[in-house]
């Protein structure tokens, strides 16, 4: 005959010392960020919340997503999709996508900068257009995550490099700001 309570009381001292060895990791680790939900890919969430800041990690689904949280559709080009929507006429919500067949959407590693270009014969005129006006771009960048799903990650809010951008005739902006308020 198995005594099966010294069993039990094995396996529940095993799993109070994972939970403790976790907690010790937790508490050891700077700057962890617990996981807080699938209600953190919920546009509602962050329109609750009444800010977008990069440190919290802003991740959302769809471009749909990114205009509910400021209450716009996402505008559309027939059956293609925009790639940004007007707030005003200088602010922008911009989803620039790091793969795309037309446009380059470069993000530099530090992330203060990205490099937007048509690869073909719009370049110039594109450039052009952008430096004849202020605009400043709410920013969500579309990447692919480590187990292979797709989604736009809030990176802050970027401004014309004009200097830069003239120079390489690439629109090139930099972050100014890593919150924006709703």
């Amino acid at each position: 005959i198995i005594d099966c309570s010294k069993t039990i009381d094995i396996v529940h001292q095993q799993i109070e010392d994972i939970v403790a060895e976790i907690n010790h990791i937790i508490d050891n680790t700077p700057n962890f960020k617990p996981w807080l939900g699938e209600d953190t890919f919920s546009p509602e969430y962050y329109r609750k919340k009444g800010v977008l800041n990069i440190d919290d990690d802003v991740m959302l689904l769809t471009a749909d997503d990114i205009c509910a949280i400021f209450g716009i559709k996402a505008p559309h080009k027939g059956f293609l999709r925009a790639g940004g929507a007007n707030l005003t006429d200088n602010l922008i919500v911009w989803w620039p996508n790091a793969v795309h067949k037309s446009w380059a959407n470069e993000m530099s590693a530090d992330e203060k900068s990205i490099t937007e270009y048509h690869k073909g014969d719009r370049r110039t005129l594109h450039v052009q257009e952008h430096l004849a006006k202020e605009q400043r771009r709410i920013t969500f960048y579309r990447k692919r995550d480590l187990f292979g799903r797709n989604y736009y990650r809030f990176v802050g809010v970027y401004e014309l490099d004009k200097e830069q951008s003239f120079a390489e005739n690439k629109c090139v902006w930099r972050r100014i700001t890593d919150t924006y308020k709703l």
